[in-house]
Parts: structure tokens; C-alpha cells; sequence
């Protein structure tokens, strides 16, 4: 008993901190759970409350718990944070509007959550790398429906060129519109697109990737 007591131990300790969400609250008729993600705007908390006849009631809320200190978090960068609160939102709908048979469907209920702050997680750090890289990185939501225009201006030599990535609900798991308009220069954009669908494949870090291939074909110099 002692040798499997330390293996447990030692399995545990292996992957502390390694899961997004902590228990808040436990008793008889409630659980209570958040989860965080990688910035501090990513949150969202999740209450199963089991009725006297067996109904499983779930709710959600995206403030964060009182006295609640996840070290791992860290602020959303202004440009970024309409894409992190539509995120939260859209899934918070989703949690809600979902319905629980039994406890046996809370496990997956929070397996479902914690896959989809995975993604967020994901996107977040994807656009945090290409403002690191592309200064001129914006975000803003599109007007026609509830998907987010990220926009992002290159500048090489004598060339301008802005693209722009429709991100929805369902980035990354499917393609992304691209529109790229050419402000200024002589940049071939048949060259671009045609590399874009060569090297630029659907999935995450599409937008990073698609911004790479982009900015390698103005680098190339022009006849």
C-alpha cells in the first residue's frame, strides 16, 4: 500500500499545475469550478447544483471568484481583448444552453470546457505573437455578423500591403477568409495567394504562418 501511495504521489506532483481549473466549491448538491486560462480575461466559472429528483442544473459565470489568485495568468493586451471576450462569451452560451441528464454528464462538461480554453489559450498566444512581430496588428468586430476582423499592415521597402483574416467561432478548425488589399508598390498578388494556399495550411497558428509567407513575398525583390 505504501509503494502504490508514492507512486500516486509522485504522479500527482508530475502534473500539479499542469490543468486550467481548481475546484471551487464541493458539497452534496453543488460543485463549483473555475477555469483559467493563460490571461486573466480568459476565465469562466461552471456550477452544477444536482436537484432532490436527480436534475443536474449548470451555470455559468465569466467573473472571476473572490480571493482568487492564479499566478500563471497574465493581462490581455489591449489590441487583443475583444478577441478573448468574444471567446469567453461564445462558449459561456454554449455551456448554457447545454443540457445535463445525469452527474455522469458533469466529467464531460468539464472536459468540453477545459478542450475549449485550450483553444482560446491557443488563439491568444498566436495573436500575441504576430503583435510582437507586426506592431500594426488590430482587431476589431465585424459589423455583418459576430465573427472579428484581424487586420494586419506589412511594410517593405516600397511596398504597403494590409491583409486581413476573418476569424470565427470556429477558428481554427476551419479555413479563414483572407481579403489583402495592396496600399502602396508594385507587390504581384497572384505570387502571394498562390503561396499562401501552398505553405499556409488550415489549423492553428494559421494566421502566424499566413503572416510569415506573406511578409517572404515582399521581401523578394521585384523586377
Amino acid at each position: 500500500l505504501e509503494t502504490k501511495t508514492n507512486k500516486c504521489f509522485r504522479s500527482f506532483k508530475s502534473i500539479q499545475g499542469c490543468q486550467r481549473w481548481k475546484p471551487v466549491k464541493l458539497d452534496k448538491s453543488l460543485i463549483s469550478i473555475h477555469f483559467q486560462g493563460e490571461v486573466q480575461e480568459a476565465t469562466l466559472s461552471a456550477s452544477f447544483k444536482t436537484t432532490t429528483s436527480g436534475d443536474v442544473i449548470c451555470e455559468v459565470s465569466t467573473e472571476k471568484p473572490e480571493n482568487d489568485r492564479w499566478s500563471l495568468s497574465r493581462r490581455t493586451p489591449q489590441t487583443i481583448l475583444p478577441v478573448v471576450q468574444s471567446m469567453i462569451a461564445e462558449l459561456a452560451l454554449s455551456v448554457k444552453a447545454s443540457k445535463l441528464s445525469s452527474t455522469e454528464d458533469m466529467g464531460f462538461m468539464v472536459q468540453r470546457i477545459t478542450c475549449a480554453m485550450g483553444r482560446i489559450d491557443s488563439n491568444v498566444k498566436e495573436l500575441i505573437q504576430i503583435k510582437q512581430r507586426f506592431p500594426t496588428l488590430l482587431v476589431k468586430r465585424n459589423p455583418k455578423d459576430e465573427s472579428l476582423l484581424v487586420s494586419v499592415d506589412f511594410i517593405v521597402r516600397q511596398n504597403m500591403l494590409h491583409a486581413s483574416f476573418k476569424l470565427t467561432k470556429t477558428y481554427p478548425y476551419t479555413p479563414v477568409d483572407v481579403c489583402l488589399y495592396s496600399k502602396a508598390g508594385k507587390a504581384d498578388m497572384n505570387i502571394i495567394k498562390r503561396q499562401l494556399l501552398k505553405n499556409a495550411k488550415p489549423g492553428f497558428g494559421y494566421m502566424f504562418r499566413a503572416c510569415d509567407v506573406i511578409m517572404a513575398c515582399l521581401q523578394i525583390p521585384s523586377d
